[in-house]
């Protein structure tokens, strides 16, 4: 009986019993500029990276702010990336970055994402922010950029959350 229930408890944590929320590669916040680079590739000779850094607290209380109070509710955990990038020959930066929130069960995430559905542009910011969003289980990924005049980048956006 004792070996049942270690048996059980093993394939509940097993890592095929996470597989509804895993996310694909790109989606993982380690791999964001790793994806962007290879884009990048495709489309530039010659560019430069920089990584943008905040506080945790910040950027959540961020997106709070713009994407609003029952988007958050039920996050039980933030990661984010913002990046900027440029070809060696222009000036101007465009900017992309990606929040992936992690609720604490599906059902709320799925709710969190319809109560944004509707819009694509984040509230409440200095600079007009488009944002795609895309649910995986229990975690919603956003993308946003504040370059949203810049069709790299919306092109980029647009083919991001494709298989």
């Amino acid at each position: 009986m004792k070996i049942n229930i270690v048996i059980t408890i093993l394939l509940i944590l097993s890592p095929a019993a996470f597989a509804k929320d895993a996310l694909p590669t790109k989606y993982q916040i380690h791999d964001f500029e790793e994806n962007l680079k290879s884009y990048l590739l495709t489309k530039y000779e010659n560019f430069q990276i920089t990584e943008l850094f905040s506080k945790h607290d910040d950027k959540k209380q961020f997106l709070k702010s713009s994407l609003g109070d029952d988007f958050i509710k039920g996050v039980v955990n933030t990661k984010s990336r913002e990046l900027l990038f440029k070809e060696m020959s222009i000036k101007t930066e465009s900017h992309v970055g990606i929040a992936i929130l992690i609720y604490s069960d599906e059902k709320l995430a799925k709710s969190a994402l319809n109560t944004i559905e509707n819009t694509s542009y984040f509230e409440n910011t200095k600079i007009l922010t488009k944002y795609v969003s895309h649910n995986r289980g229990r975690k919603n990924v956003i993308l946003y950029t504040e370059s949203s005049a810049d069709k790299l980048v919306l092109e980029y956006m647009s083919q991001y959350f494709e298989k």
